[in-house]
């Protein structure tokens, strides 16, 4: 009896120890499933907000008005004139005395110390000048190219009407006929160009009426490069103003009493048609004659940029026919 309680007992323990054996069979054939995966969560949409830039406008700057108190500039009384408004019926620009002629006071040089060496001069046939000295040349009819270049420094052209003044490194073209004295600056820079006119009495009669005679003081001026002087004894005319030499002028002023006149003249027209200049082009020169006709093409380029080109109005060309062989001196 004891033995079997005993055999009870270790039943007891060893199924409190295992359990019992179809329990842990049946714990182990039965089948194991996945467990599900937890639901995604979506995150938030945010909505986009557009963004509204405000135009950038440009900030003009804010002008004062123009000021209305200013003075004009001043023009020597020698060079105003109530007839430089529209002179003689001449079209365009009216040119300002200012800026083509300067009032100057000086005494001529002694030419007499002058070299012949670098002082070329040329003339039209029919031409009247003497030269007693190498820089002094006295001309009574005609035209005559002047060109100073170093060594010479000077040279003296004298003429009924006036006197001219030509410095180094400077061309110039004086012509002298039937009282009218015309000075055209080729390439002269600064003062190198002086003109003094003489003293002269005009007297003037208008519908067969005489008129007391206005006297002219004597006047020396320095005459800017591209343009012309002209100076007569009587009232000037258009056809004075715009001679049938070939030569564009343009911005016309008429000074003392209409008894002389400054004018723009284009070098590259001049160039182009004034026998004086053309035959230089096409005789055979030596190398001063080439590097001055060169120096000439440069100012006339560079006038041309500086003041413009456009307003000129050409003249008929010179002569017709046969050009005339030019003389030198």
């Amino acid at each position: 009896m004891l033995s079997k309680l005993k055999a009870v007992s270790v039943n007891l323990l060893l199924l409190a120890i295992f359990g019992a054996p179809g329990a842990a069979l049946a714990q182990s054939v039965s089948p194991s499933f996945p467990s599900a995966p937890p639901p995604a969560v979506s995150a938030p949409v945010i909505p986009v907000v557009p963004v509204q830039t405000q135009p950038v406008f440009p900030v003009f700057p804010v002008l004062p008005p123009p000021r209305t108190d200013f003075t004009l500039p001043l023009v020597p009384t020698d060079y105003t004139n109530a007839s430089m408004v529209a002179p003689l019926g001449v079209s365009g620009p009216i040119l300002n005395p200012a800026n083509a002629v300067k009032k100057i006071d000086f005494n001529f040089k002694d030419p007499r110390s002058e070299t012949e060496d670098g002082i070329m001069v040329k003339h039209l046939p029919g031409a009247q000048y003497e030269r007693p000295q190498p820089a002094a040349i006295h001309l009574s009819e005609g035209t005559l190219l002047v060109s100073v270049r170093r060594p010479a420094h000077l040279a003296i052209v004298t003429t009924p009407r006036g006197d001219i003044s030509i410095d180094s490194d400077a061309e110039v073209i004086i012509r002298y006929e039937d009282g009218i004295l015309r000075v055209l600056n080729l390439s002269g820079l600064g003062e190198g160009i002086k003109v003094r006119i003489h003293g002269s009495e005009v007297s003037a009669s208008l519908n067969g009426q005489s008129f007391e005679s206005v006297k002219h003081e004597p006047r020396a001026m320095a005459l800017k490069v591209g343009h012309e002087l002209v100076s007569s004894d009587h009232a000037l005319s258009r056809a004075d103003l715009r001679p049938h030499d070939g030569v564009a002028r343009r911005h016309f002023a008429l000074l003392e009493d209409k008894c002389m006149a400054v004018s723009e003249f284009s070098l590259e027209s001049a160039l182009d048609k004034m026998t004086l200049l053309v035959d230089l082009q096409t005789k055979v020169s030596g190398v001063k004659e080439r590097r001055i006709l060169g120096d000439l093409a440069k100012m006339a380029a560079v006038l041309n940029y500086m003041n413009g080109a456009q307003g000129f109005e050409h003249g008929s060309e010179h002569g017709s026919g046969k050009r005339p062989q030019l003389g030198s001196n």
